[in-house]
């Protein structure tokens, strides 16, 4: 409150009626005990939570810290995607990368390939995928001749990708995916627009967890990055999730 004022003969200040009415504001506005937050969401049970959370989600700025946050799982595929880096700055130029570098590079990335699928955690082998997806393409497209180790690169990835998303086991799955999702559009992967479209192919029939998310992410991708030839796999995508819905 700014200011008061009352009609009594008292004028040297504030009077014992707004002195009164100012408490019995207080009280009316703190009346009953304060909301927390923290007790209200641990009295929901396990599924109305998430959907509290992929709620949230739907705004921008909290899929952005969401991803962050809750980042990559146990394995850390950061820590892999970090040495990758470290490794391909020391065995590999800055510049163009000629045909017999080249050779070395392919050797290299399938190598790399091989770590990622001798793991045994669908869940982490499927973030180590992304990850590395996303940190060897520069490298690949400052090749010479790119196109062709591009591609193998790519379908061996997607590969492990849809086998890893098939092996996650139905507990959990659904948020596994949520992050996933929201991880594709934290790197822009933009380039592997016929990936985005294999995976869907395989997420939308076994997601249970929030239609509506996964129908915006759909929406999102047909407004930025979807080719024509993209399209019509998205409307029947959309279609089966709104009929599930």
């Amino acid at each position: 409150m700014i200011q008061s004022s009352c009609d009594c003969p008292y004028n040297q200040g504030t009077c014992k009626h707004e002195v009164a009415a100012y408490y019995w504001l207080r009280d009316r506005l703190t009346s009953g005990a304060p909301f927390d937050l923290a007790k209200e969401l641990g009295k929901l049970k396990k599924a109305d939570l998430i959907d509290v959370i992929v709620k949230l989600a739907h705004d921008p700025d909290i899929h952005h810290r969401l991803a962050h946050d809750l980042g990559p799982p146990s394995s850390n595929p950061e820590t892999f995607v970090q040495v990758c880096e470290r490794e391909i700055a020391e065995k590999f130029s800055s510049g163009t990368i000629d045909q017999q570098e080249m050779k070395t590079l392919k050797r290299y990335l399938f190598r790399k390939i091989d770590v990622i699928q001798s793991d045994e955690n669908p869940v982490s082998r499927l973030f180590n995928s992304i990850s590395f997806l996303d940190t060897v393409t520069p490298t690949i497209m400052r090749c010479d001749t790119f196109i062709h180790l591009l591609f193998a690169v790519r379908d061996e990835i997607t590969d492990l990708m849809v086998s890893a998303i098939e092996e996650i086991p139905r507990a959990g799955r659904d948020m596994v995916l949520q992050r996933f999702i929201l991880m594709w559009y934290e790197l822009h992967l933009a380039v592997y627009n016929d990936v985005h479209v294999q995976l869907l192919k395989v997420i939308v029939p076994m997601y249970e967890g929030d239609k509506t998310f996964l129908i915006d992410q759909i929406d999102r991708f047909r407004n930025t990055h979807a080719e024509a030839s993209d399209l019509e796999h998205l409307d029947e995508f959309t279609k089966v999730l709104t009929e599930e819905s």
